[in-house]
């Protein structure tokens, strides 16, 4: 039973992990959008007649993902309840790399939309 209410405190401390994370880059991302074009989101008619731009903001939103998952597998993931267990993180060669892929994600968006 001590190991259901430890999966349980678990799940919730990653669901508030990915709400306060997507609440924070989205604020961000939504200022930065707003002083690139002039617009905010949700305006979806930034998007009428450029489909690449929806990709590159679902693109970019896959990018936030991935940092999410490298702070919470190295940092957040030892936080918290019990078990006394030692927990695995990336290595910090697949860190570099994946914070890179996540960076271009999240860049590309705004580079593309600052000369479209």
């Amino acid at each position: 039973m001590n190991k259901l209410s430890h999966y349980y405190l678990e799940f919730i401390k990653i669901l508030a992990t990915i709400v306060i994370l997507f609440a924070l880059f989205g604020t961000i991302n939504d200022v930065i959008i707003q002083l690139i074009s002039g617009t905010s989101f949700p305006d979806a008619s930034m998007f009428q007649g450029k489909s690449y731009l929806l990709l590159l903001f679902i693109a970019q939103f896959i990018g936030f993902a991935i940092i999410t998952l490298v702070l919470y597998v190295n940092i957040i993931s030892t936080i918290g309840f019990g078990l006394k267990k030692e927990r695995r993180k990336f290595p910090k060669s697949w860190v570099n790399k994946l914070l890179t892929i996540a960076l271009i994600l999240i860049f590309a968006f705004y580079i593309v939309l600052l000369f479209s």
